[in-house]
């Protein structure tokens, strides 16, 4: 198993970020700190270490767009970098409501085509027993292309399990 590659400084920055977007006077008052502790904390100074704890309390509490990437909560953008580091991906899940059956329809028909994709990049790469770097990026950009058509129907038959109680 590879080392983590995590760019702890980056990670740090985007703690403050995402702290700074929910606004920073709230947020100290949320996780129950002192503004100006809260403060020295994600600045870094050498007298005050943002702790774990801390950490979770903030993402907890930012559900902000982040300015950056509006798609995306600042919180979210933390937990993007760890992953990135640890060579991992987590996708969030759709929820297609009932009314909405022919989107479901849709979904089928790319975890088909997603499937098709991923498999038929993975014959063309081992066809000479060798993977080149670009290569194996390509399969691996299919595969996760897949796993998020299967993440989507996956939750739409746990919805349709829930539903049915």
């Amino acid at each position: 198993m590879p080392v983590p590659r995590l760019n702890k400084e980056e990670i740090l920055n985007q703690v403050k970020i995402t702290a700074m977007a929910y606004s920073l006077k709230n947020m100290a008052d949320d996780v129950g700190k002192p503004y100006s502790t809260l403060s020295n904390e994600l600045d870094h100074r050498e007298f005050a270490k943002l702790g774990f704890i801390t950490t979770l309390q903030i993402l907890e509490h930012s559900q902000a767009p982040c300015s950056t990437n509006q798609s995306k909560s600042a919180g979210l953008m933390v937990l993007d970098l760890i992953e990135e580091g640890f060579n991992r991906v987590a996708f969030n899940i759709p929820d297609p409501p009932r009314e909405k059956i022919p989107q479901t329809m849709r979904m089928i028909a790319k975890l088909s085509r997603e499937f098709s994709e991923a498999t038929g990049a993975l014959a063309e790469s081992i066809e000479d027993n060798h993977f080149t770097r670009q290569e194996a990026e390509t399969c691996l950009k299919e595969n996760r292309d897949l796993i998020k058509a299967c993440l989507q129907i996956d939750h739409f038959l746990q919805q349709q399990l829930e539903d049915s109680k």
